[in-house]
């Protein structure tokens, strides 16, 4: 069984799981960021409940957001099988009986497990020995089913936009990432959060094509924006709970915890790159051309980027605000 897009196009190669006793392990594996969303959610809810003192359960329904993904991917596999779209075979179709079951065991062992004693120092260093975990997992799964070009796009081009992205936003007084274990020389962000950059973006655009693959560029770019926001909102509210990252009080006008400001710029760099992927696919053949062309495109990126965010930032927040005070302060 195959699906309707070749490997090279940004879709797996379903025909290639293996059947007999490896095929149930097979199955996760290909769909390892769906399953990411429901251990991403556990492991924010397990934090705020059991970590945080005292417990935030007015926290809670922020995992609602990638719950919801977590939730329709079954469903969309389901109606793209039915319609042909797929194979019909059924050795791929997402385990919903298996995901719901998913759902309920962890959620019971989150409120069954104990109340472990840790410092703010050991749980950001948790927190960030995980985010190193995840990029070293996202990028065996991005190798495996997406092939080279489509690594060195993620972890190479995109890193490198991450890299940008973080300090750009550090050195002009955004925010502040300090008391991590592992700085590099000359950059103040940590690379935990910088390589964090490249997990997201894989994960985005897969969920982009594995929802819509058929869409044009701009839906696919929109859908995994939307998706990566999604994502972002507990991570930043576990954030701003535990003093992974801090921002200045002035910004005022905030949602759980995290300044709108933040949510602006994440969409504003996102989106921009995202849209720059689905027009170029620097995953396909003849992949040194096109990752050049993707490549080439970054300083286009972050242009676009810097005046979406400018452009955002007046509508939503105003043109007096503190966060426009900071662009024309940076700016002048």
């Amino acid at each position: 069984m195959r699906v309707d897009h070749s490997p090279a196009q940004g879709d797996i190669d379903e025909g290639a799981v293996p059947g007999g006793r490896g095929v149930e392990a097979c199955r996760m594996w290909v769909d390892f960021p769906f399953w990411f969303l429901l251990y991403f959610s556990f492991s924010f809810a397990y934090a705020v409940v059991k970590l945080a003192r005292p417990p935030r359960f007015d926290l809670l329904p922020v995992v609602l957001a990638p719950l919801a993904w977590f939730a329709a991917y079954p469903l969309i596999r389901g109606r793209r099988e039915r319609s042909g779209r797929i194979g019909r075979s059924g050795r791929l179709r997402v385990p919903r009986r298996r995901a719901a079951a998913a759902f309920v065991v962890v959620t019971i062992f989150l409120f069954l497990a104990p109340e472990p004693s840790l410092g703010r120092d050991t749980i950001r260093a948790l927190f960030e020995g995980t985010l190193y975990v995840m990029a070293a997992v996202t990028a065996i799964h991005c190798i495996r089913w997406k092939g080279r070009a489509a690594l060195i796009a993620v972890f190479g081009v995109g890193l490198a936009y991450g890299v940008l992205l973080e300090n750009t936003g550090i050195a002009t007084g955004f925010f502040r990432e300090v008391g991590y274990a592992i700085y590099l020389p000359g950059l103040p962000a940590p690379p935990a959060t910088m390589v964090a950059w490249s997990v997201s973006f894989y994960l985005a655009v897969w969920t982009a094509q594995r929802f819509v693959p058929r869409a044009s560029w701009f839906a696919k770019a929109a859908i995994a924006t939307v998706f990566i926001l999604s994502v972002d909102l507990p991570g930043d509210v576990a954030a701003a709970l535990f003093g992974w990252w801090e921002w200045p009080d002035a910004f005022a006008v905030r949602l759980f915890g995290v300044p709108m400001i933040n949510f602006i710029a994440w969409s504003s760099a996102v989106f921009p790159f995202y849209a720059a992927w689905f027009l170029i696919e620097p995953w396909r053949e003849p992949s040194s051309r096109r990752l050049f062309r993707f490549a080439a495109a970054l300083p286009v990126v972050a242009i676009v980027a810097l005046a979406l965010a400018l452009l955002l930032t007046a509508l939503f927040l105003g043109i007096d605000s503190p966060e426009m005070l900071l662009f024309r302060r940076v700016a002048g």
